[in-house]
């Protein structure tokens, strides 16, 4: 990594702050970003006037762009329609309209280069859609969905489109997560009681961090890398358990009824 240059978007705290740090210690030149944090870079992924600016200034000060890694996002955790429409569509114009505009327009420039990586920040609720996170799942599905698309786009040209899909991290996610009560009083505290106690549990980001660097570094990566413990548990247990057993565990992590 000695030498590149490195966009990491929601670089200001969790996971793109482990990241961004992970990146510098390899010798990449990190241009960190966050909507309003003093230190970073703004960036709001939702305004594409924000990402045209933030990559032409990239560009102004450094010549080029060889990594871009889509981190910034929201969670949203609560009952679907307890949520609004607009609500909905937020999270959806973060989580992937704003990874996408950020690949439109890092790709050109990777394109003349003949090189360059987009890593993108997925989630293993992509592939294992979790209780009162339809939204999310959704987004982070869609992502993972765009990202591997977009490397079969780009095999061959020098560039390559990568996902990582961790489980829960211990960060502060919950201060930048949008809660719904469910119909259901008692089953909304449990379910978000335990997101809380797995987050509080979960490995630590510099796993993630671990992973980007490795994709970003590899001759020959592979499109979707599974990080953390829980990630490749699951992953695990689905390929073995019969469905409705797995389905049953699955359950039981998020304190409902079977």
């Amino acid at each position: 990594m000695k030498d590149q240059i490195a966009i990491v978007t929601g670089a200001s705290s969790g996971i793109g702050a482990a990241i961004a740090t992970h990146l510098e210690d390899a010798g990449a030149t990190v241009i960190g970003t966050s909507r309003s944090r003093e230190g970073f870079a703004t960036l709001d992924v939702i305004d594409p006037v924000s990402c045209s600016a933030l990559v032409a200034e990239t560009v102004a000060q450094h010549g080029r762009i060889d990594l871009l890694v889509n981190n910034a996002g929201r969670a949203q955790i609560g009952a679907f329609d307890v949520f609004t429409e607009a609500e909905n569509r937020a999270a959806f114009e973060t989580n992937f309209f704003g990874a996408m505009r950020m690949a439109r327009e890092v790709l050109p420039l990777m394109r003349a280069a003949g090189r360059g990586r987009i890593i993108n920040v997925c989630s293993v609720v992509s592939i294992l859609p979790a209780p009162f996170m339809g939204v999310y799942s959704a987004t982070k599905h869609a992502l993972q969905g765009f990202s591997i698309s977009l490397d079969h786009e780009l095999r061959g040209t020098g560039l390559r489109s990568l996902a990582v899909r961790p489980g829960f991290m211990r960060t502060a996610i919950g201060d930048n997560t949008a809660y719904a009560r469910t119909r259901d009083e008692d089953q909304a505290i449990s379910v978000q009681r335990s997101v809380e106690e797995s987050i509080a549990n979960a490995d630590d980001p510099v796993v993630v961090a671990r992973a980007v660097l490795r994709l970003a570094s590899m001759p020959n990566p592979p499109t979707i890398l599974d990080v953390g413990r829980e990630a490749r548990s699951l992953r695990r247990l689905q390929a073995m358990l019969p469905t409705a057993l797995f389905e049953r565990g699955f359950r039981k992590q998020f304190g409902l009824d079977e």
